[in-house]
C-alpha cells in the first residue's frame, strides 16, 4: 500500500522538485505512525 503512495510521490517529484520536501515529510510522518501506531 505505502509503496504505491511512495511511487506516486516520486512521480510528482520528477515533475515538481519542491514536492520532494513533502515526500520527505510524509516519510517521516509514516515512520512516526509506524513506531507509535
Amino acid at each position: 500500500m505505502l509503496m504505491k503512495i511512495y511511487k506516486k510521490l516520486f512521480a510528482y517529484v520528477q515533475d515538481k522538485k519542491y514536492l520532494g520536501v513533502l515526500a520527505i515529510i510524509f516519510s517521516a510522518i509514516s515512520a512516526v505512525l509506524t513506531v507509535y501506531g
